[in-house]
């Protein structure tokens, strides 16, 4: 197991925890409702910490966001495990008037990533899957170039194999199935040979989708809802079968108050759903290795690959790429980290292994600014605790 590193690194990262409402819906100032972990919510952290932490994202988002305008949803997760801040904004729904809430769901974009890299990992322990295996083995139909490809390189980028999200003109791939990503890359030359570059690309985590299917028998969709979302609890959680789906509670997405949608039906990638509520029974998850082993969350975190700044896709200008996550500089230090954008959708989980906290968002108005306030809401957070 070449990549793997040891326990005494995990306990770093924070992978197990190192210490033990209005509804309104208005942006800005007393618009965000509180859930879990406000002042006097369940589980909640200490209510002066809290209404601070409340106070300084009320009048970050209030310079932002407008009433009854598109939203945003964020939450902080602090040292073992209590909800410190969970908070939403403004609408998710204009047409029909519908606020935010802890329950409305979010398309995740990449930040579903991470859930694909899980899954493969959870096949690792279960020794049906290596990093090392040549993607060959179980794509047969493959051509001769993609002989020295890996699981590893699908989980890196390193793979080579061209975006079929993003290398063609717009529109182009409206309503494809991973069938369609498969075609498409069979069709088409890699880009380098695996392993000799980074290259962010959405038909490598398709790829790894459909490997899980091959190897399992199992859809991709109903692994991730038997293995991981169930098992969390995370209820309001799906893979869906067409993208977007037609469930209740449903964030629509917009740019400049216009909806902003397109149809798919590919997965691995991106177009998991999702809710804030549900968000934190992930983080609460990873904490406690409820699925996979602290040695394997530690191979996922690992820096395997440098990102160069002219080919970052990220905000932040270091980061080095793990499966599914990025360990990336930041104001406070290296973070944890992934985000998503698709459509009107933005969505990133910050992880500041240092401190023990974490913190969630999920927006619908194309809000390029949103990026930022996993760094600035854990400096704030770090400035207050007393941390370094």
């Amino acid at each position: 197991m070449r990549y793997l590193v040891g326990f005494a690194c995990v306990l770093a990262l924070g992978v197990v925890p190192v210490v033990g409402c209005s509804s309104d819906g208005d942006a800005g100032g007393s618009g965000g409702s509180a859930g879990v972990g406000g002042i006097g919510g369940e589980g909640g952290g200490a209510p002066n910490r809290t209404a601070e932490l409340e106070e300084f994202l009320d009048d970050y988002i209030d310079q932002q966001v407008k009433v009854d305008d598109t939203g945003i949803a964020v939450a902080l997760v602090g040292p073992g495990g209590v909800v410190e801040l969970e908070r939403t904004y403004g609408m998710a729904n204009l047409e029909e008037s519908v606020a935010l809430t802890s329950e409305t769901v979010f398309e995740l974009a990449s930040v579903s990533k991470q859930f694909t890299a899980t899954a493969i990992m959870m096949l690792y322990e279960e020794g049906l899957v290596a990093p090392e295996d040549p993607v060959s083995e179980t794509f047969s139909e493959g051509p001769a170039e993609w002989a020295s490809m890996t699981v590893h390189h699908l989980l890196t980028h390193q793979s080579g194999l061209p975006d079929y999200a993003n290398d063609q003109p717009p529109g182009t791939v409206e309503g494809w199935s991973n069938a369609d990503v498969l075609a498409y890359l069979l069709e088409t030359s890699l880009e380098f040979p695996p392993g000799d570059e980074f290259e962010y690309s959405n038909s490598g985590y398709a790829m790894l989708a459909m490997l899980l299917e091959r190897v399992t028998g199992e859809s991709f969709a109903d692994f991730l809802q038997q293995r991981i979302f169930e098992p969390l609890g995370m209820s309001d959680t799906l893979v869906p079968a067409v993208a977007p789906p037609d469930v209740p509670n449903l964030a629509r997405g917009y740019r400049l108050g216009h909806l902003v949608e397109y149809s798919s039906r590919t997965n691995g990638a991106g177009h998991q759903h999702s809710t804030l509520e549900d968000l934190i029974q992930w983080e609460l998850g990873i904490r406690d290795a409820a699925l996979l082993s602290p040695d394997t969350l530690a191979l996922m975190f690992t820096r395997h690959v440098d990102i160069p700044v002219e080919k970052r896709v990220s905000h932040f200008d270091d980061c080095d790429y793990g499966y599914g996550w990025m360990t990336c500089s930041a104001k406070v230090g290296p973070l944890l980290h992934h985000g998503g954008r698709t459509g009107g959708f933005r969505t990133l989980i910050d992880r500041d292994p240092a401190a023990n906290v974490t913190v969630i968002m999920l927006s619908n108005g194309s809000y390029e600014w949103t990026f930022e306030i996993g760094d600035d809401l854990i400096e704030f957070y770090r400035k207050g605790s007393g941390a370094p």
